[in-house]
């Protein structure tokens, strides 16, 4: 299993520990693999460390050179909400009867769909499959039931 990401007051104390045992700006030989099972890290993560610390000395950045810079843009960028509810109200309701159709229309995933729905985005919202009988239709099923009753049954 991977280790956590150092946090800036490690990282911080890996450079002074770095800096104390360092003479003239040099490193004696082994002090990355020793700062490193101190730490409880790969001897190559204090060597890079080490690396951006002295490469930022030198060019004259001073200060904050240990700071990780995983903060500054990480993570999954989110699609936003109002976005996703446009796109899923410009359907009209009979064609989002599937999340699949209405995934490929609307070039969103079907997962952000779903999502959608249990976030309360959008509603989910039931139609009628079939069209309720007319009264046309109501008359034409109730003559074609009578066309099945024999009359010389039912004296």
């Amino acid at each position: 299993m991977p280790k956590s990401n150092l946090t800036d007051n490690e990282r911080k104390a890996v450079i002074d520990e770095l800096l104390k045992l360092s003479y003239n700006g040099k490193l004696p030989r082994g002090v990355y693999a020793k700062v490193g099972s101190n730490m409880g890290r790969d001897p190559t993560t204090v060597s890079s460390m080490w690396k951006r610390y002295a490469s930022a000395v030198a060019a004259g950045v001073v200060g904050r050179e240990w700071t990780s810079r995983i903060k500054q843009n990480s993570g999954r960028k989110r699609k936003s909400h109002d976005e996703v509810r446009a796109k899923l109200v410009s359907f009209p309701v009979e064609d989002r009867a599937v999340k699949r159709r209405v995934a490929a229309a609307s070039g969103l995933s079907r997962h952000l769909i779903r999502q959608a729905v249990k976030e309360g985005i959008v509603r989910r919202q039931a139609t009628f499959i079939t069209p309720a009988l007319t009264s046309e239709n109501k008359m034409q099923r109730v003559e074609h039931a009578l066309s099945f009753i024999d009359d010389a049954t039912l004296r």
